[in-house]
């Protein structure tokens, strides 16, 4: 097991009113209060720009490091049975460099495939050999190198799970599903239930139109205090990853038309707002109890987005025990019906959610952590109705449908 390194810092007394930032840098504060570490992700092509580096290689500011794309299955095996690692360990060795934690990413997603996957005929069993011999050669590659494997999404689940684990069972695997929109303490809390790790592994909090206003900046400032002051309030979160951390290299303006501005640092490097409302909350935070902002100002328990901004999981959230923010327009529209709707089959084509994670939770804008019931003992819609471990009523609010996410975890919709 990890363990976990708590850094004290010293009383500072002063009749100056510092800035947050200059009390504390986000990996140091992350530790300070219990978590494994503060992360970013980053890609190859970013790595020669010599004003990034060294941010994304100061510990003090991201201890954990996440590839965002050259592990993924287009690079590392781009013909069927060649394997190519030449990209992946670029930053592999960076992390080694660093003194990092490596969450290596990601061994199967319905996206970035190499051709001869997509276009393949396959059955059940040729395909399933496939993957077990993708993920044997990769997982074995990087064996002893990952902190945590972002692994896969729900319908391919114990497949990934036992091969993954076969080829190097000292790594981390929390396997997952599309995200729940409970409020974040309380979705974190669930799947601690089930003694797993939990983590953000890829936020970020995109504008949906630019350029952004104070009151935009104040706003998303909250979002990011809400979702990060979540983890160290939930002892079973373990840490939070941004993806990527400047505006420069976010994904969100080349994907989403006209959004942007979604992380801590904008292009010129210049921390913004949400960088010092991340560094308060967690210097104000606890193990056990609600953290907050700044003194006296308590963080919500939901996300609250404006029409500016909306909370925003990453391009591809699979991973290790995630709790992702996803955007407000993700929450599915209501039933007609109250009933019991099952997820695919194993034999089926795996549906694709806006995202795809191991263990996911999610923030929203959804309502607050005490709606999960209504009169008469029937689940709120987004609350929780179903799941292996679940024991509450079996009755849901009126034009809702309970949808199954996976075995464990099942949601009025």
């Amino acid at each position: 097991s990890c363990l976990i390194c708590e850094m004290h810092f010293p009383l500072l007394l002063t009749a100056v009113a510092l800035p947050p930032q200059a009390l504390g840098r986000l990996g140091d504060l992350a530790v300070a209060k219990g978590l494994k570490y503060f992360g970013g992700a980053t890609d190859n092509g970013e790595l020669t720009d010599t004003e990034y580096l060294p941010i994304l290689s100061n510990t003090s500011e991201f201890g954990q490091i996440t590839p965002g794309n050259t592990q993924k299955w287009q690079f590392t095996e781009p013909t069927q049975g060649t394997f190519d690692y030449t990209k992946g360990d670029v930053i592999s060795a960076l992390v080694e460099t660093n003194v990092q934690l490596l969450r290596c990413h990601t061994l199967v997603w319905h996206s970035q495939l190499p051709s001869w996957v997509t276009s393949g005929t396959w059955t059940n069993e040729t395909l399933t050999a496939v993957m077990q011999n993708h993920i044997k050669d990769v997982v074995t590659h990087y064996k002893g190198k990952c902190y945590a494997w972002d692994v896969i999404g729900p319908e391919y689940i114990a497949i990934a799970f036992e091969t993954a684990a076969q080829y190097d069972s000292d790594a981390h695997f929390i396997v997952g599903s599309s995200p729940s929109l409970s409020a974040s303490t309380l979705a974190l809390n669930a799947y601690t239930a089930l003694d797993v790790e939990v983590a953000y592994t890829e936020l970020d909090v995109r504008f949906s139109s630019l350029p952004s206003t104070a009151d935009g900046l104040a706003q998303q400032s909250v979002d990011f205090a809400n979702t990060v002051g979540a983890c160290p309030a939930v002892d079973a979160c373990v840490g939070v990853t941004i993806w990527d951390f400047t505006d420069k290299y976010s994904w969100v303006p080349s994907t989403v038309s006209g959004a942007g501005e979604a992380l801590p640092w904008d292009s010129d490097y210049a921390k913004k707002p949400p960088y010092d409302s991340i560094v308060e909350v967690l210097r104000n935070s606890t193990r056990a109890g609600t953290a907050a902002v700044s003194a006296g100002s308590a963080v919500p328990t939901t996300l609250s987005s404006s029409a500016a901004v909306a909370t925003l999981a990453g391009p591809t959230t699979l991973s290790t025990a995630v709790a992702v923010a996803v955007s407000s327009s993700s929450v599915a529209p209501s039933k007609s019906a109250c009933t019991r709707k099952s997820s695919a089959t194993a034999t089926s084509a795996p549906a694709a959610p806006t995202t795809l994670s191991t263990a996911v939770v999610a923030a929203s804008t959804v309502p607050s952590a005490s709606a999960t019931s209504v009169a008469g003992g029937a689940v709120a819609k987004y609350g929780q109705c179903g799941g292996l471990t679940w024991t509450g009523s079996g009755t849901y609010a009126e034009g809702s449908t309970c949808t199954v996410s996976n075995d464990y975890y099942s949601q009025c919709l």
